[in-house]
């Protein structure tokens, strides 16, 4: 899985300002259609080591936590591991909240 995307620092201390989900339409005949898209909109200006993101985009996405909206989440760690071909997203916040997606590629917005 290609994980090129990921950020090296971390963004602790980043707030999540918005959370936009898309569809798109996709032939059904394509081996890896891309058919859906979460965009995290991000404000990494108060992150303690990397400022620059401004957002995330996780393609063919699948919201796995009971929290399904992480707008307003106050970015506390988060972990990317490989499970079964798809990457998964755990993210922490600081007020005890957890937010994960499964998705097939990402892709971060500077």
């Amino acid at each position: 899985m290609d994980t090129s995307f990921y950020w090296e620092n971390r963004l602790h201390d980043a707030d999540i300002i918005d959370c936009k989900e898309i569809t798109f339409d996709y032939n059904v005949k394509d081996k890896n259609p891309i058919r859906n898209c979460l965009e995290l909109i991000i404000n990494s200006s108060h992150a303690l080591y990397d400022t620059s993101i401004k957002g995330i985009k996780l393609y063919n996405y699948k919201i796995l936590s009971d929290l399904k909206n992480p707008k307003n989440l106050w970015w506390k760690e988060d972990k990317l591991e490989t499970k079964e071909n798809k990457l998964i997203l755990t993210i922490y916040g600081h007020n005890n909240e957890v937010f994960v997606v499964r998705f097939d590629k990402g892709e971060t917005i500077k």
